[in-house]
């Protein structure tokens, strides 16, 4: 502004455009010599003056461009970290990710096998209350059968003694003491085989006994290691969670970083378009003035 002022009185002064006087430096000279000689140094002052200005302004865009790379540098070097959290982000969640479904594909194994086991362990618990059951009633029925057949028996071994008691009882006065003797072992047979059945109905119930009180602690065991991979599941979303979190937060960072440095960038480009213009301005302004206080230091 100063350099126009000085153009246009310098203009003015000699009637003529400066752009003529410039490229016409014998009508400048001319036309600088009629001035007084106090004017033309305070003229060449002013010169210097507003070719300092110039090169301060100059100084200035400069360092407003440095201030904005410094800026843009900045941000760069905050989006290369945004970048390199957010790789570790991506990579952790990925992790916890597999971590999580390989969790919950333990979780469901373990629980088809407790599923399994407790399916057996209701079985064998079937079949107990079956044994116990059938156990009860046949040891009643094998009870009624002793009893009666000890009760015969104790018929036929009086009949045995006393053919009398056995026609009064029996009506078999012409009974066969060899006959009674094989009936008294057929009863004795019986009863035998009863005490058999009776061990046979013993050992079914232990045998179910056993093995419920097996597939009991088969079930015990399956519902432990089910209940450790439930855990390790709930342990594996959390962290999964927490790695959404941070990716989440990570993504949020670096999509901000990315919007802060195209923000730096155009703020650079805007200042390195500002001081290429205004460089050229100031250089070509300084040409000018450079020619001018050549001329009148040949007045000097």
């Amino acid at each position: 502004m100063k350099f126009l002022f000085f153009s246009a009185l310098l203009a003015i002064a000699s009637a003529l455009p400066l752009s003529h006087l410039i490229k016409d430096p014998k009508t400048l000279m001319a036309t600088l010599a009629n001035a007084d000689p106090g004017a033309v140094a305070q003229l060449n002052e002013y010169v210097d003056t507003l070719i300092k200005e110039g090169e301060a302004d100059e100084a200035m865009y400069t360092k407003n461009r440095d201030d904005a790379q410094a800026a843009f540098d900045a941000r760069s070097d905050e989006l290369d970290a945004a970048d390199a959290a957010l790789k570790t982000a991506k990579g952790i969640h990925e992790e916890k990710t597999a971590k999580e479904a390989a969790a919950s594909s333990d979780e469901l194994a373990k629980r088809a096998i407790r599923q399994a086991k407790l399916d057996i362990l209701n079985e064998k618990t079937s079949i107990l209350d079956e044994a116990k059951e059938t156990n009860i009633n046949e040891q009643a029925r094998l009870d009624r059968e002793k009893k009666l057949f000890n009760e015969i028996k104790g018929l036929l071994t009086k009949v045995r003694a006393s053919v009398e008691v056995g026609r009064h009882l029996l009506n078999a006065a012409d009974a066969d003491p060899a006959q009674v003797d094989s009936a008294i072992g057929l009863l004795d047979d019986l009863i035998a085989e009863g005490e058999v059945e009776r061990q046979a109905l013993i050992d079914a119930e232990a045998a179910a006994q056993t093995a419920f009180e097996v597939a009991k602690g088969i079930h015990a065991e399956a519902v432990a290691v089910h209940t450790l991979a439930e855990g390790a599941l709930e342990d594996a979303k959390l962290e999964w969670a927490a790695a959404k979190d941070v990716l989440d937060l990570r993504t949020d960072e670096h999509h901000a970083a990315t919007a802060a440095k195209q923000a730096a960038l155009d703020n650079l480009n805007a200042h390195q378009d500002k001081l290429d213009l205004e460089s050229a301005r100031i250089e070509s302004e300084k040409l000018d003035l450079e020619m001018i206080r050549d001329l009148l230091a040949r007045l000097e």
